[in-house]
């Protein structure tokens, strides 16, 4: 199935002109002056580099880390991806409540990684 989200790398950055942290896609780093406005997520908080008071620098280093976090989301995918295709090979006899055959060989109540791995795929493809 082909991607539905546009291709890595995604870059993110702050712009201090504008008081936002951007993320770029791979065609808006690409090719800029075609897709300045496509393919580019803003977050326009008004906030700058050099705040002072606590709760307002505690923004600004929350907006920067949200933008790291989804800037490296395709990375994070792939690597995901590549991940569960090893595991899936090695892990035949998971016990946890999701991969149990029956409810009498459960060793775990929490899902395993592998499970948790599949959920975040599943989210981050929207199915």
């Amino acid at each position: 199935m082909a991607e539905k989200h546009t291709p890595g790398p995604w870059e993110g950055e702050y712009d201090e002109s504008e008081e936002s942290h951007v993320i770029r896609m791979a065609t808006a780093i690409e090719n800029p002056a075609r897709y300045s406005t496509v393919h580019v997520w803003e977050c326009r908080h008004g906030l700058s580099d050099d705040e002072e008071h606590p709760k307002t620098r505690q923004r600004f280093e929350e907006s920067e880390a949200n933008m790291r976090l989804m800037a490296s989301a395709p990375d994070l995918l792939a690597a995901l991806e590549s991940m569960l295709t090893a595991w899936d090979d090695e892990c035949p006899d998971c016990k946890c409540a999701c991969c149990a055959p029956a409810p009498d060989d459960i060793v775990s109540p929490a899902p395993c990684s592998m499970c948790m791995a599949r959920a975040a795929i599943a989210k981050a493809k929207g199915e």
